[in-house]
């Protein structure tokens, strides 16, 4: 990692027996002398997400000399200068409040309709994270804080996510908004992101919305937009609507297949260490029905996210009401690797 600024590193952890507990020290061990790196042990949350309180844990034991926090997530893959031009970034611009980054999905190999379906629900978020590098958006995958700021709670930041917070980066766009706070997105923070989460974790963390307006255009937003593509209006029989749907969806096509390229041209500039990444990883075919399918019954995922107010992620079920989470109950692990969670992914770390 290129970054000329005093560094460390702080890797969160639920307990000892957590999976990544060995993993993260045998690689601190590796690391290169004079290298500031620390495990910590956030225990289990009890009225909010693990990930907002192992966030809350790194934040609380960050070193006080330091400006600013980066959080990421544990599957996140920096290019070596990312965050080197993210504080930059930051610097040159000081009425931003805080940067983030943007991910670009990538399906593993021989990947299933359904995960394409996931790939097609994030596909919007490109084009509300890269037209503009003043957003009003943030992913929770990078997300660079002032230190201090989050420190004193200037903004509420971290009540909100103590108050049976869930998404981390929803609320904090929704505290961005309430008090008029930029947010820096520059065009280099798009990051690769291997899919793995399933469709229904992405609805049910829309049922976490921090504002009353968000819960109210959420579900009937995304209702309106499947009326009108199933049935709403006639469906003209003439060759010429033909002929022009035929066109629209080559285009589609064609930029889909240039933009992906485009992407993975940029990525491996970024890292030109990296083994490049190959260009075949997209099945336009799954892809294709992947979208339909999506389209068709996200109105039905929806409501019965709506009636079944629980979820189980990453061996810990949570309960929701009002859009917030009321109970938290850590499982065995035996029963969160039963319900086919991703415990068994390797890290992305990388101390160098």
């Amino acid at each position: 990692m290129c970054y000329d600024g005093p560094l460390e590193f702080l890797f969160v952890v639920d307990d000892c027996q957590d999976a990544a507990h060995a993993a993260v020290h045998s690689v601190i061990q590796r690391a290169p002398k004079g290298l500031e790196a620390r495990v910590l042990i956030a225990g289990a949350a009890t009225s909010n997400s693990q990930k907002i309180h192992n966030i809350q844990t790194g934040i609380w034991a960050a070193e006080s000399a330091h400006k600013y926090v980066l959080c990421l997530d544990d599957d996140v893959v920096l290019h070596p200068g990312s965050l080197q031009m993210l504080v930059d970034s930051m610097e040159a611009q000081p009425d931003m409040f805080m940067a983030t980054g943007y991910p670009f999905d990538l399906p593993p190999p021989h990947s299933s309709v359904l995960t394409y379906c996931v790939m097609v629900y994030h596909l919007p978020l490109l084009i509300a994270f890269s037209i503009r590098q003043h957003t009003q958006f943030v992913w929770g995958g990078c997300m660079l804080f002032p230190l201090q700021d989050m420190r004193s709670d200037r903004y509420g930041i971290m009540q909100a996510w103590s108050d049976g917070g869930y998404s981390d980066d929803l609320i904090v766009a929704a505290k961005c908004g309430e008090h008029g706070l930029q947010i820096l997105c520059p065009s280099f923070s798009i990051l690769p992101q291997w899919l793995e989460a399933g469709l229904r974790i992405c609805l049910w963390v829309l049922e976490t919305l921090l504002l009353p307006s968000q819960q109210v255009w959420d579900g009937p937003g995304t209702s309106l937009h499947w009326l009108r593509m199933f049935g709403v209006g006639k469906c003209p029989l003439s060759s010429a609507s033909h002929l022009a749907f035929l066109a629209c969806w080559a285009l589609a096509a064609l930029s889909l297949r240039w933009m992906s390229r485009v992407i993975l041209d940029l990525f491996d500039q970024l890292s030109p260490a990296s083994a490049p990444l190959p260009r075949d990883l997209f099945n336009w075919l799954k892809l294709w029905l992947g979208f339909y399918i999506n389209n068709a019954v996200l109105p039905f995922c929806m409501l019965y996210t709506k009636l079944c107010t629980s979820v189980e992620w990453s061996g810990v079920r949570y309960a929701k009401s009002r859009g917030r989470v009321m109970q938290v109950a850590h499982l065995p692990a035996s029963a969160g690797l039963a319900s086919g969670e991703p415990s068994g992914r390797p890290l992305n770390i990388r101390l160098d």
